[in-house]
């Protein structure tokens, strides 16, 4: 399917996923289900193999089997290898699941209550989907998912999805700043400050020779973290920004406040490199997303929505990353 871009605004979280499923359809993915379910709206589509699970979540605290207790807005995502319309949405197989238990976790997008000023969906052309919410110019959150990191050593796909909230705290925080209310979010792949990783925004599916249960959620502790499956991951930006110093692997946070051009203005995009925990202390690269990246040019000689060239490609720049922008 070619590559797309496809932006406006809507009225709520219910709207958006209206909006975002029926531009999914044109991009070729196969609708099994959208319609509403509690005071939101459920959709479940595939494409070649790689089903994506959706939620608006809209004055609800029950949509996730492990959410925060008070109720709010916003979008949940999963992916899943099939669907039954017969489990509810936060059921459908092949989902990452909470170590220890039968749970599914995930990832999306914290909302307000109100209209959505601007959103931009953008489709690569190879199914890499990526979703940015503007609720200001400066406050965005984003969700997106993909059939492979681009790879580093592995032959094997590694699917991958990615959220500015955890499952848990999906549609509220009980106190601080929130991504996608009153501050931005980190680049996809990597935490917001509140969560400091205990909480995983984002997960990797290894190959079953890798590790078993092949999700990996992206957490800076085991145990009783919300969205750790049995091993942890780690994101490039997180290894010094959010999850304390790690001296085994390399690291982009300590480049994140150098990574503008002073001599003239020029935006530097850096990879997301992305890890899994082996079974040893050592640390497995299994790659980093192809369209999203690691970007600090907002605030210094570009503003968000900017859209960027390098070398015939363009990019979307928003506070703290930029976007592939394919067309």
């Amino acid at each position: 399917m070619a590559a797309s871009y496809s932006t406006g605004s809507a009225s709520g979280p219910t709207d958006l996923l209206q909006k975002l499923v029926t531009w999914l359809v044109a991009q070729g993915w196969t609708q099994d289900m959208s319609q509403a379910v509690g005071t939101g709206w459920r959709a479940h589509l595939h494409k070649s193999g790689q089903y994506v699970n959706l939620r608006a979540i809209v004055n609800e605290s029950t949509a996730w089997p492990y959410q925060y207790s008070t109720a709010g807005y916003g979008i949940g995502l999963y992916l899943g290898d099939g669907f039954n319309s017969g489990l509810a949405w936060n059921l459908q197989s092949g989902a990452p699941l909470s170590s220890g238990t039968s749970n599914p976790v995930g990832a999306g997008m914290y909302l307000a209550s109100g209209a959505i000023s601007a959103y931009h969906f953008f489709d690569d052309g190879n199914d890499h989907i990526t979703v940015v919410v503007e609720r200001t110019a400066a406050v965005c959150a984003h969700m997106g998912w993909g059939p492979s990191l681009v790879k580093t050593g592995y032959s094997s796909d590694h699917w991958y999805f990615y959220g500015s909230s955890p499952s848990y705290y999906n549609a509220f925080l009980p106190g601080g700043s929130f991504p996608g209310y009153d501050a931005t979010a980190a680049a996809p792949m990597a935490h917001s400050f509140y969560y400091i990783g205990t909480y995983a925004t984002a997960f990797v599916r290894t190959d079953a020779a890798v590790y078993s249960y092949r999700w990996v959620g992206f957490v800076n502790s085991a145990g009783t973290s919300y969205g750790y499956t049995g091993r942890m991951g780690r994101c490039a930006l997180d290894v010094t920004t959010y999850m304390g110093n790690m001296t085994e692997l390399p690291a982009i946070g300590s480049m994140q406040n150098r990574a503008w051009q002073s001599a003239f203005v020029g935006a530097l995009l850096l990879p997301l490199h992305c890890f899994i925990q082996a079974t040893t202390a050592r640390w497995i690269p299994v790659g980093y997303p192809p369209t999203v990246f690691f970007c600090g040019a907002v605030g210094h000689g570009f503003a968000s929505g900017e859209v960027y060239s390098v070398g015939g490609v363009n990019y979307m720049l928003f506070p703290g990353f930029a976007v592939k922008k394919a067309a």
